[in-house]
C-alpha cells in the first residue's frame, strides 16, 4: 500500500478534518477518506512514496529548515499552493522559492492563483471544496454571518463602518478563538450603527450548522494582491448553508457572480436581500461539481 503524507503544521494525532486551517481542513481533509493509501498528516515524516506539502502558515515559520530537508530527501513531491508565497513577500518567500523550482508539481485552488504561477510548467487546479452539506434554503430573519480567518478582519472593520441597516439586525462573527478580544478591542474603536446588534463567538464547524443566519456577508479587496487567487469555498460554503450572499467579487466567484449580490451593494442587500434567497437555490444546483467527492477524485486522478 502507497504511503502518502501531507505536510502540515500539526501534531500527527490531530484530526485535519476539524483543525482551523481552512486549507488543511479542506484540501488534506479529504484525505481521510481515500482508500488503497496509508495516508498519514504532521509537521515530520521519515520517508513516503508520495509528499504533499500543505500550507506552513506565517506563525510557525520555524518548521521551514526542517521542512526543507524532508523535501530534498523525497522524489515524489507535490506542493498544495493555497498562498502565493512567490509574488508576494512574506516571512515564507524564501523557503518556497528555495523549495519549489520551476518543474516542480503544484496543486491550486483557483484558476487566478494558476495564473499568478505562469512561470512554473506544472501547475495544475483542484478547487476547495464547500465545505457543509447543502441544506434547505432559508427565511429572511434579519440575521446575518460573517466568518472567517483573522486575516480578513479588516475588511469586516470596514464593512461594519459601512452598514447602514434601515431596521434592527444582527450580525454574527465567526473565526478563530485567539483572534476575539482583538475583534472586542477593535470594535470599540469604530462606529457603529444602533440599528447593529454583534454577536461574536469563535468557529467551528458546529457553529457553522447552527447558526440562525440566514445571509452571509463576504467583504474583501479584489486589488489586494494577498487575497489574488483566493479559493471560492466562502463563497460556495454560504450557498450550501442555504444563505443569501453578499460577496466581494474575488476573480474566483465570477462563476457565481449571477447568484450573489456585489459587496458595493451591501446595503441595498441588507435592506431587502429577500430575492437573492431564491438566486441561493438556483447556486445549489450548480455548486455540486465542488463536492468533498468530487474534489477528491480530482486528488486521485493527480496522484
Amino acid at each position: 500500500m502507497r504511503h502518502i503524507h501531507w505536510l502540515l503544521p500539526f501534531a500527527p494525532n490531530q484530526d485535519v478534518s476539524q483543525v482551523h486551517l481552512a486549507s488543511a481542513r479542506l484540501r488534506a481533509g479529504l484525505f481521510k477518506q481515500l482508500p488503497n493509501y496509508n495516508v498519514t498528516f504532521g509537521y515530520d515524516v521519515n520517508n513516503c512514496d508520495i509528499l504533499i506539502v500543505g500550507k506552513i502558515g506565517v506563525n510557525v515559520v520555524d518548521l521551514t529548515e526542517l521542512w526543507t530537508s524532508i523535501i530534498k530527501r523525497h522524489k515524489n513531491v507535490i506542493f498544495d499552493f493555497t498562498d502565493d508565497h512567490i509574488n508576494n513577500v512574506t516571512p515564507l518567500t524564501k523557503f518556497y522559492r528555495s523549495v519549489i523550482k520551476k518543474d516542480s508539481k503544484i496543486v491550486v485552488s483557483s484558476q487566478k492563483m494558476k495564473e499568478n504561477l505562469q512561470g512554473y510548467d506544472n501547475v495544475q487546479v483542484i478547487e476547495d471544496p464547500y465545505e457543509l452539506d447543502i441544506q434547505t434554503v432559508r427565511k429572511p430573519n434579519n440575521r446575518f454571518l460573517w466568518y472567517g480567518h483573522p486575516t480578513n478582519l479588516k475588511y469586516l472593520y470596514k464593512l461594519i463602518q459601512e452598514l447602514q441597516p434601515r431596521n434592527p439586525i444582527t450580525l454574527e462573527v465567526m473565526t478563530s478563538q485567539n483572534a476575539i478580544p482583538l475583534i472586542n478591542d477593535a470594535l470599540k474603536k469604530i462606529n457603529i450603527n444602533l440599528n447593529i446588534n454583534l454577536d461574536i463567538h469563535p468557529w467551528s464547524i458546529h457553529e457553522m450548522y447552527i447558526t440562525h443566519a440566514s445571509a452571509v456577508l463576504i467583504p474583501g479587496d479584489v486589488n489586494d494582491i494577498r487575497k489574488s487567487g483566493v479559493s471560492s469555498n466562502r463563497l460556495l460554503t454560504a450557498f450550501a448553508m442555504g444563505c443569501a450572499v453578499c460577496a466581494t467579487p474575488y476573480d474566483s466567484y465570477k462563476e457565481f457572480s449571477d447568484y450573489f449580490c456585489d459587496m458595493d451593494k451591501v446595503n441595498d442587500f441588507v435592506n431587502d436581500y429577500e430575492p437573492y434567497l431564491e438566486k441561493t437555490r438556483e447556486a445549489q444546483k450548480l455548486i455540486t461539481k465542488y463536492s468533498e467527492e468530487e474534489m477528491l477524485m480530482k486528488w486521485i486522478e493527480l496522484l
